[in-house]
């Protein structure tokens, strides 16, 4: 009669297989809910920004400025959003992300794009990284949801990361205005 352990052995890894992608999908579905079903802060810019505070939750929004068909490299073009004292919100938590943003106004019809970037650096060195995130935005309201938030696709950092935008548009000196909503995590992956 032949030996079963070859089968048993082979069920087992398929068991520990299976049990292995459960559980992943269980922490991927938990981490989900958690995003869903969190508390949202917005933020505009601080009205007296300091080195360390720059987020701000009164209704003076972010502003970028533009180069020529470029990114703005002017001293005040790109914008500071959060500064190293402006996360945790919440005292106990240790993570947030950038979940949503809110164009409020915008100096040209035409395409702008906006990128944040993030790092416990400087704005050069956040983009020398690689941490950045973009963001198409239109005047067009029938290719931009005018006023309503639209989602922001990011990983969830650290509390006390510094994070910045900056934007691209044709026109030299075009302006883009925007609030940006933020969610906290007690951990995160």
């Amino acid at each position: 009669m032949p030996s079963t352990n070859f089968f048993d052995r082979q069920n087992i890894a398929l068991l520990s297989s299976i049990q292995t992608i459960a559980s992943e999908v269980l922490l991927e579905t938990e981490t989900i809910k958690r995003h869903l079903h969190s508390v949202e802060h917005w933020f505009g810019e601080r009205a007296t920004v300091t080195a360390s505070n720059w987020a701000g939750s009164g209704l003076n929004p972010f502003s970028c400025v533009t180069g020529a068909s470029a990114w703005g490299i002017g001293a005040n073009d790109a914008a500071p959003i959060f500064g190293v004292d402006d996360t945790p919100i919440t005292v106990s938590m240790t993570g947030f992300d950038m979940h949503r943003l809110l164009v409020v106004s915008m100096t040209e019809d035409t395409p702008y794009r906006l990128q944040f970037a993030w790092t416990v650096g400087t704005l050069t060195s956040a983009l020398i990284e690689g941490n950045t995130t973009e963001i198409m935005a239109t005047a067009n309201t029938t290719k931009w949801p005018g006023g309503l938030p639209v989602e922001l696709q990011m990983p969830v950092l650290s509390a006390g990361m510094q994070v910045w935008a900056r934007a691209f548009n044709t026109t030299n000196d075009a302006e883009i205005r925007f609030f940006v909503g933020c969610h906290e995590y007690v951990e995160y992956i």
